[in-house]
């Protein structure tokens, strides 16, 4: 019997450490953190490769008003896209780029609540 409560209790030793590392672990970086002008190696420093680059967008958008888009005069000419799902809800973060790969655009989009604007 002391045989099978050794392994045991290790298994569940084992299983408490994954699920507290799962916990603990950064799932990605914060993209509120990225600020107008950052350079495209911090993003991808803070947030690592994007799920989607798409070409200049039609719209960019920035700051804390959920209905502040604009039309894109050709100032943004790339744009990194970002999926995440929490809470039954999915989110996306847009980050756009200029020519010379400086951040010009930074929002989210929840599918639960529409656009989110982030930093200043």
């Amino acid at each position: 019997m002391r045989f099978v409560k050794r392994p045991l209790n290790y298994s569940l030793a084992g299983v408490a450490l994954l699920l507290l590392g799962a916990a603990l672990w950064p799932v990605g970086g914060d993209p509120s953190k990225i600020q107008r002008g950052d350079p495209e190696a911090r993003v991808l420093e803070l947030l690592g490769r994007p799920d989607q680059i798409g070409s200049a967008p039609f719209y960019m958008a920035w700051g804390l008003h959920p209905i502040c888009h604009r039309v894109n005069s050709g100032e943004c000419v790339r744009e990194y896209v970002y999926e995440r799902s929490r809470s039954g809800c999915r989110e996306s973060w847009y980050i756009g780029f200029d020519s010379r790969s400086n951040v010009v655009s930074n929002y989210r989009w929840s599918a639960a609540i529409g656009p989110t604007f982030t930093s200043r």
